[in-house]
């Protein structure tokens, strides 16, 4: 799925913002095992520098500076998706519809969550254009949740599976 993505973690020792780079790679290892990552610590191995790094933490996608200090969880995976060509733009992420009382809209996203892919939770109860969709895709039923990728493509009530599959997690 996507373009191969190759990120690189830049930390030293004596920087203020490195035990957070590192715990950030960690989570990102967990949450996008199919992306090549590196942890390259200057302090041990200086000469495995890339040249976009000009000061640590820094975050390097495939030979380019993408973000000098620590970036935001969400930031940071939004931008390896559009490196990996899982978002088609950045003014359309999945997007979820669902409601705040249904356990399988909960168990959607917290699997998003875990896979670092963004979205946009849609409350179904809250936004009636919303809702309105949500029944016109589903026959006139408020089947939820539903799950619209950027593709156009659409998932309902998909099982862990099925959507862990579709987002390239598994």
């Amino acid at each position: 799925m996507g373009q191969d993505v190759l990120l690189q973690v830049v930390i030293a020792e004596h920087c203020s913002g490195c035990d957070e780079a590192a715990r950030l790679y960690q989570r990102l290892r967990e949450a996008r095992p199919h992306v090549a990552i590196e942890l390259i610590d200057l302090t041990v191995t200086p000469e495995l520098k890339p040249d976009a790094v000009v000061a640590v933490p820094s975050y390097v996608i495939n030979g380019r500076l993408a973000f000098a200090g620590n970036p935001r969880w969400e930031d940071l995976v939004e931008r390896l998706g559009a490196a990996e060509g899982m978002v088609s733009s950045p003014g359309r992420p999945l997007q979820v519809y669902g409601t705040r009382w249904c356990g399988d809209c909960w168990r959607s996203k917290r699997l998003l969550d875990r896979a670092g892919v963004p979205y946009e939770w849609i409350d179904i109860d809250q936004n009636r254009d919303a809702a309105r969709y949500v029944m016109k895709v589903n026959g006139g039923l408020r089947r939820v949740p539903t799950v619209v990728f950027p593709d156009g493509s659409v998932l309902v009530e998909p099982s862990d599976v099925e959507l862990a599959e579709k987002v390239g997690f598994w």
